[in-house]
């Protein structure tokens, strides 16, 4: 008579990406919530939001509703007014929020946490950050050179639209 003992698999989110999530983030959050305490709060509730759906619930719709809540941070400092080159820093940092902290989940659902990921992680928020560095010196370089008059959040509708194609690539 043989025993078998079963082997336990985590497959919870990737603590690597899911910190690399929430650090974006509060950078994100720190550029655009102190221009009016409506957008600190919805950026509060939006980190709160990748932290639950990250380290706690594991869900990738937690994490899209948290950078969402980040994102409204983000268009309510433009209509109040932030600076077009702050409004930029928390556009890439909701960007880098989001893919981050669904590819924290994403890992997490795919591998245990006894896989080692870190280099592969640490590749994607490279390449991530790379991408949202170029598009947003696009973005910017759009804007300056519009400049005549157009109101701050237009360089976040671009960033959006930026996002938007951006996501149309990685689908």
């Amino acid at each position: 008579m043989s025993l078998r003992h079963g082997v336990e698999v985590n497959h919870s989110a990737s603590i690597i990406s899911g910190g690399l999530a929430l650090v974006s983030g509060v950078i994100a959050v720190g550029a655009s919530g102190f221009a009016s305490v409506v957008a600190l709060v919805f950026g509060a509730l939006g980190l709160g939001g990748i932290a639950i759906g990250v380290f706690a619930l594991d869900h990738r719709g937690v994490v899209t509703v948290g950078s969402f809540l980040i994102f409204l941070c983000v268009m309510i400092s433009g209509i109040e007014g932030n600076m077009p080159g702050l409004l930029l820093v928390s556009m890439i940092g909701t960007i880098l929020a989001l893919d981050l902290g669904q590819n924290a989940v994403s890992v997490g659902r795919q591998m245990s946490t006894d896989t080692f990921t870190r280099r592969g992680e640490f590749v994607h928020a490279v390449a991530t950050t790379v991408v949202g560095a170029l598009v947003g010196g696009v973005a910017y370089g759009i804007y300056f050179v519009a400049e005549d008059g157009q109101p701050a959040p237009a360089l976040v509708f671009l960033v959006l639209a930026a996002l938007l194609l951006i996501w149309s690539f990685r689908t």
